[in-house]
């Protein structure tokens, strides 16, 4: 709650890097980036523009979905 206040009452943008699926289930898919490095590559995109993952998350949070694997 405090980060969307802080975005909302305050027009400031709040980045939290995190692992935490509980932290990540907090949040709306278009609201968080997954930031990809392997390979010596880095692939940054919204979860909200993950096609593979599009319906699973009308049923599972995002840290449950991030917990399986799915994103990777």
């Amino acid at each position: 709650e405090a980060i969307e206040e802080a975005v909302e009452c305050f027009d400031k943008q709040v980045i939290v890097a995190t692992h935490s699926p509980i932290l990540m289930s907090q949040f709306a898919p278009q609201n968080i980036l997954y930031i990809d490095y392997r390979e010596n590559t880095r692939k940054v995109k919204w979860v909200s523009d993950m096609d593979k993952i599009q319906d699973l998350l009308e049923q599972y949070a995002i840290g449950s979905l991030y917990m399986s694997g799915v994103f990777y």
